[in-house]
């Protein structure tokens, strides 16, 4: 099994209730094109009110991220942060096959000006 240097995804300054989305990528820019997902870890910079948040993150199969439009979600998970300056990780007691580029997004619940990194745990799946 090999991990893949996944880079951080950067989200700025994201609204309430506004998904933004980010493509997967290691060693500075190259598309992860398949394996396994085994966790995420999420660290929420600041936002508008300096206040505790929760955001949902969510991973897609593909680029398409509107499940009415047929994008299919992989992974799915709330984040619940005490303040506006923490780190959760989730690590999967199963690992989430996949044969493409995954795409993130978030989704603050309540406060605007959300600024978050996401790093997913990924191996090649061998």
């Amino acid at each position: 099994m090999g991990l893949f240097n996944a880079d951080t995804l950067s989200f700025a300054d994201q609204a309430v209730s506004e998904s933004a989305t980010a493509g997967v990528t290691e060693d500075g820019g190259a598309a992860v094109a398949g394996g396994r997902l085994l966790g995420v870890r999420a660290t929420i910079t600041d936002n508008t009110a300096g206040a505790a948040d929760t955001v949902t993150v969510k991973v897609y199969k593909d680029d398409e991220t509107d499940v009415a439009s047929g994008g299919e979600e992989l992974y799915s998970a709330d984040f619940a942060f005490d303040s506006d300056e923490a780190t959760l990780s989730d690590l999967l007691a199963s690992p989430i096959p996949f044969f493409g580029q995954p795409f993130v997004t978030i989704t603050p619940a309540a406060e605007a000006g959300t600024d978050m990194s996401i790093t997913l745990y990924i191996d090649d799946g061998r």
